[in-house]
């Protein structure tokens, strides 16, 4: 049994956001999925996909309207406290605060078979009724009932045998992705057992039925999408943080005595993903080379690297390589041993010195290409001209680069 701390906190969620592009883009989807969700639960009963379902609602009179209007039944079976966001567990009910149902939606026969269960607590039977798979039942009734965990993400790897500080999961199928439920994401209504459950994602294939049925293709394929982004959860000391590409989100969870992280890796990152310095954000690897944007410098290094497609080489210097990222790409291109060489440490160069006394002895017996940028000459006029007179002397190749024209001059081609 994984070790947890004897305390828990009150549950909340908080969203922040990577920037205000971020939220006013995604923010009104994200709720519109998640309204539209309920929609589509409550047709997979229709449909008899499942036999019930069970809704939040604040409007118990026209939630029984609407199921008689789809030949079905509603019955409140609790009454439990609006909070506003995605609740994790149960807690006792305050009538001085807002309050909402917890509604049964199905055929008449079900709903008293619902209602006896849900009354006694025999949840394995209430979650045959909602449909869900032996496994994920199974799963439920050890870990939520009977090891009381309110955030069954971690057992969900650790059930099977993981048990590693960090876990990854390469381009998971968004079907078993349940790490969003507290936007209000998810294909299906249960807790998955695992993040690789095969019976949950045949019921979320139903699902899809049920929303091509409401014609709801394009936002089920939105759920998805969303679905399929990368997302890191991590949890300690009773605080659970999932970090999208747009937003993270902060929540309570089982206070962990040392810090576990699960990450779904993908390369499927949104055009408004903020920047950052890991995972799950697009690593900003432009702005420090000077850049405005990653396509501004993508077309910049392209005709930097197309112009060594016919020049003899096994090994390329770059003087002045910032953050090593065109070498990077060059190494991809063409499989030729780099160097980077930079005054700056934080660039975390392969050599760090002053580019203009780079000595090329050291590669006497290599096909040696070097590259400076024409920035380098208006620093420093007099120690360029020595630094290229002195590699044109051992006729070494000389490419000469200048963004801001785009204008490349090859030297002893």
């Amino acid at each position: 049994m994984i070790q947890r701390l004897d305390f828990k906190l009150e549950e909340f969620v908080r969203v922040s956001w990577a920037s205000k592009k971020a939220q006013a883009k995604w923010e009104p989807i994200f709720s519109d999925l998640s309204h539209k969700f309920s929609w589509i639960e409550k047709e997979t009963v229709k449909l008899h996909i499942r036999r019930v379902a069970l809704l939040h609602t604040t409007d118990i009179i026209n939630a029984a309207k609407d199921a008689v209007d789809d030949g079905l039944v509603a019955v409140p079976v609790e009454r439990v406290n609006v909070l506003g966001h995605y609740r994790s567990a149960s807690s006792p009910f305050d009538p001085s605060l807002p309050s909402e149902y917890k509604v049964a939606v199905g055929r008449l026969a079900n709903i008293r078979d619902f209602v006896n269960a849900y009354e006694f607590q025999n949840w394995d039977t209430v979650g045959s009724l909602l449909g869900y798979p032996e496994c994920c039942r199974a799963f439920f009734q050890r870990y939520w009932v009977d090891e009381r965990w309110f955030d069954t993400t971690l057992p969900m790897v650790t059930a099977y045998g993981f048990n590693q500080e960090i876990e990854q999961f390469i381009n998971l199928d968004p079907r078993n992705n349940i790490l969003l439920r507290w936007l209000g994401l998810r294909t299906v209504s249960h807790l998955p057992c695992s993040f690789t459950c095969k019976q949950t994602r045949g019921i979320a294939t139903l699902y899809g039925d049920a929303a091509h049925n409401l014609k709801l293709d394009k936002e089920w394929a939105k759920i998805l999408e969303i679905l399929s982004w990368p997302v890191e959860w991590s949890s300690l000391h009773g605080i659970a943080q999932i970090i999208t590409p747009v937003c993270k989100i902060t929540t309570a969870s089982d206070a962990l005595p040392t810090k576990r992280v699960i990450r779904l890796v993908s390369k499927n990152i949104p055009e408004e993903a903020g920047g950052g310095l890991g995972f799950p954000f697009i690593i900003d690897t432009w702005t420090a080379n000077g850049f405005s944007s990653e396509s501004a410098m993508a077309k910049a290094h392209l005709r930097i690297i197309d112009s060594l497609e016919f020049l003899r080489h096994d090994t390329v210097v770059d003087l002045g390589c910032g953050n090593g990222e065109l070498l990077r790409q060059i190494k991809a291109r063409f499989g030729t041993a780099t160097l980077g060489i930079d005054s700056n440490q934080s660039k975390t160069p392969d050599i760090v010195m002053d580019l203009y006394d780079f000595d090329p002895a050291q590669f006497a017996n290599s096909q040696l290409v070097v590259l400076v940028a024409e920035q380098r000459r208006q620093e420093n006029p007099e120690k360029f001209e020595k630094l290229i007179k002195r590699l044109e002397k051992d006729n070494i190749h000389i490419v000469i680069y200048n963004h801001a024209t785009q204008a490349i001059t090859t030297l002893n081609a």
